[in-house]
């Protein structure tokens, strides 16, 4: 593998915090279990590279630079104010007293995924001095520096992205909750339209079946046939209604719609209108679409 492809990979690693036995808090909530525990403290070497010292004070997110012992060698200023220690306070600290769930074990898989990848991520939680905790995610990287090899820990609070995140999923379930009873709606409302419809279609086609047919006028005859026309067309639009609210929660069936049957349609259901109103449409010929099922659904009745 070239060292191009190896250094382009990110390990990513979830650990639950030790806190969990107690009960995880709200962010910002306090831990009773972290209360009061004793900061452990060991010697450690620090990095003193003048150039690498301005980089690492001035990154936007906390950083926290240890030995491959995780002992913390140095800490910049993001690092002191996300957890509320003093750089000395920090210095000389380990691992497990800021990030919650934190283990040598961990460490040593961290070191071994190092190895081979640039980066290994973490999803965790981490402690401040005052015992209250934040989720973050922790970017780590291996840093070969003049005073040695140490691990660098790159911490962003993302609190402010969880909660957009939960009110995300909390929209998106409302959303879901809407549409199901939007589409319960157009399936009730449209049972209760299409039955007085197919009424006044069965009994067209059995007075059409009559021996009555014969004693009406041209007329007469053309009027029934519109009306049994005009009612399997409404039918057919509220179908195409109750397809359109499914949309949403189903793939729709994609099918050649002709938009010249389209505008027949429309022109046979505006007949009366346009010879009372004296109007006329033109319309010439016009291509093919490819369209979702029900999506052709027109409103034109109320135009």
């Amino acid at each position: 593998m070239s060292d191009t492809g190896k250094f382009s990979r990110t390990t990513r690693i979830d650990i639950l915090p030790d806190i969990m036995q107690e009960g995880l808090p709200e962010a910002g909530g306090r831990p009773a279990a972290r209360r009061g525990a004793p900061v452990a403290r060991a010697e450690s070497a620090r990095p003193g590279d003048a150039d690498f010292q301005a980089l690492l004070q001035q990154s936007y997110d906390a950083a926290l630079v240890t030995q491959e012992s995780g002992v913390i060698a140095d800490a910049n200023a993001r690092a002191q104010e996300f957890l509320g220690y003093s750089r000395d306070e920090l210095r000389g600290s380990r691992l497990e007293n800021v990030v919650s769930g934190w283990t040598p074990g961990l460490l040593q898989t961290v070191r071994q995924s190092l190895d081979n990848d640039r980066f290994v991520l973490l999803q965790a939680y981490c402690l401040r001095q005052d015992g209250t905790v934040f989720p973050a995610e922790i970017a780590i990287m291996r840093l070969h520096l003049a005073a040695g090899v140490f691990l660098c820990f790159f911490v962003r609070d993302i609190t402010l992205r969880n909660e957009a995140d939960k009110r995300l999923r909390a929209t998106l379930a409302d959303l879901a909750r809407s549409n199901s009873d939007l589409e319960h709606f157009a399936y009730v409302v449209s049972h209760d339209l299409q039955e007085p419809l197919r009424k006044m279609t069965q009994f067209g086609e059995l007075f059409r079946g009559t021996g009555e047919m014969d004693t009406l006028s041209d007329d007469a005859r053309g009027y029934l046939s519109r009306i049994l026309n005009s009612a399997a067309h409404m039918t057919a639009l509220i179908q195409g209604v109750l397809a359109l609210s499914r949309i949403s929660t189903r793939a729709g069936t994609r099918e050649r719609v002709s938009l010249d049957r389209t505008v027949g349609e429309v022109l046979a259901d505006l007949e009366l209108r346009l010879r009372d109103s004296g109007g006329r449409v033109e319309a010439g010929e016009l291509p093919d679409q490819i369209l979702d099922a029900g999506r052709e659904c027109r409103g034109h009745g109320s135009a």
